[in-house]
């Protein structure tokens, strides 16, 4: 059954040594023995996530529920969702500038395939898109006193590490499409930079002309699931005869913060839709760079 599985691979990718299979295999264990020889990335990413947590959970340390404390843990929501869309965009903004001289003699020798490569690349590095956005979470999550239940607390988690998904998938787009690592370092932030602008937090009435940019950032969506999360349903901490008390209930906060009609769901699933996306993009820049590089 092996053999045959493997006649058919070789079939289906006629021209390379092996089949696919063992492509993809080979490839990853080559991009994971090379990220263990270079460990000094993923010790720095953990760093950061740590550091940048402690840091955020000490400046926010222990939100109340009045109107000064819900800005604050919009504030903490707002710095989650931004950090992990720059972070893990400029570890891998880097990546294709780099090696793609040695991908394209290496396809083009037929022993192995743009996709192959790609898929190999995409799966090395799911381990640390789940476990550093899980460590920059945790810290700051009870220290700031957010909503205390297991369900937000993993529905927080899981939006965060969506977020680095669409912030890795857009930076590998971003180096595929860039002909220099110098290009693609500044590519990077001027592209998450508007995105941050139109999350919702610093502006809610974008202009008309621009409102259509605010439904292609990642920020943003993330923003509004994380908030809807934290508020949705909360009957806040607050003495609700005091005069100077804003907010009651979860549901004026989220009318406040412009969110009112979102929900976790909608935004967690664009955020995938925005994942392979980006991906998708990047396997076309990839394919066609290659053939590109036949032609010539």
């Amino acid at each position: 059954e092996e053999e045959t599985q493997m006649k058919k691979d070789m079939e289906e990718y006629s021209g390379y040594a092996v089949g696919f299979r063992k492509q993809m295999s080979v490839l990853a264990i080559r991009s994971w023995t090379n990220m263990l020889r270079n460990p000094r990335l993923s010790y720095s990413r953990a760093a950061q996530s740590v550091i940048l947590g402690l840091l955020i959970g000490g400046v926010f340390f222990n939100q109340d529920d009045d109107a000064q404390g819900v800005f604050g843990k919009r504030g903490v929501i707002l710095n989650l969702a931004v950090n992990m869309s720059f972070m893990p965009m400029m570890a891998v903004v880097h990546t294709f500038p780099i090696e793609l001289d040695l991908v394209m003699r290496e396809t083009h020798a037929s022993m192995y395939s743009i996709t192959a490569h790609f898929l190999a690349k995409t799966f090395v590095e799911i381990p640390f898109a789940l476990v550093f956005p899980l460590i920059y979470v945790v810290i700051p999550y009870w220290m700031v006193g957010l909503r205390d239940t297991a369900e937000a607390f993993f529905t927080l988690t899981a939006l965060i590490v969506m977020t680095c998904f669409v912030a890795q998938s857009l930076g590998l787009f971003v180096s595929a499409a860039s002909p220099s690592v110098d290009l693609a370092v500044l590519l990077g932030p001027l592209i998450q930079m508007p995105f941050l602008l139109v999350a919702g937090f610093y502006v809610q009435d974008i202009p008309v002309w621009l409102r259509w940019f605010e439904h292609i950032s990642n920020i943003k969506w993330t923003y509004e699931g994380a908030v809807v999360n934290e508020f949705d349903g909360r009957t806040l901490d607050v003495n609700a005869s005091d005069p100077n008390v804003t907010f009651t209930y979860g549901d004026q906060v989220l009318e406040d913060a412009g969110v009112g009609d979102a929900s976790v769901a909608r935004s967690f699933s664009v955020l995938v839709c925005f994942a392979f996306m980006y991906r998708i993009l990047t396997w076309g820049v990839l394919v066609y760079k290659s053939k590109k590089a036949v032609q010539q």
